[in-house]
C-alpha cells in the first residue's frame, strides 16, 4: 500500500512538473512572437488556455528574474559570437577572413 502511495505522489509531481514546463514554454512563445494557444471562436477551453498561459507567464517572469540575479548566467551577444566563430572556422580551414575583404578605399568609382 505505502508503494502505491510513493508512485502516484511522484506520478503527480511529474505531471506538474511537465504542465508547468508546457506553461513556460507557451508564455514564451506569447511574449516573443505574439503567438497564443487558442481553440477557436467560441470555444470554453479558450478561457481555460487563457488562465494555463497567464500562469506559465508569472512563472517565466519569476525565472527571468533569477537568471538576471545569478551568477551562472552572462548575457551574451549573438552576432558577435557567431562572427567570432565564423572567424574561427576560416582560421582552422586555413583563410584568414581579413583577407576577402573589401576595404572602401579598394572600390574604383566610374
Amino acid at each position: 500500500m505505502r508503494t502505491v502511495n510513493f508512485t502516484v505522489t511522484w506520478s503527480i509531481i511529474r505531471h506538474t512538473v511537465d504542465l508547468a514546463a508546457i506553461a513556460i514554454i507557451l508564455a514564451a512563445i506569447k511574449k516573443q512572437t505574439g503567438y497564443t494557444l487558442s481553440f477557436g471562436p467560441n470555444n470554453e477551453f479558450n478561457h481555460l488556455a487563457k488562465m494555463y498561459t497567464s500562469l506559465g507567464s508569472y512563472m517565466y517572469e519569476k525565472m527571468l528574474g533569477w537568471v538576471r540575479r545569478s551568477s551562472y548566467f552572462k548575457k551574451t551577444n549573438i552576432v558577435e559570437d557567431f562572427a567570432d566563430n565564423v572567424s574561427k572556422t576560416f582560421t582552422q580551414l586555413g583563410t584568414d577572413v581579413t583577407d576577402n575583404v573589401v576595404r572602401p578605399t579598394q572600390l574604383e568609382c566610374d
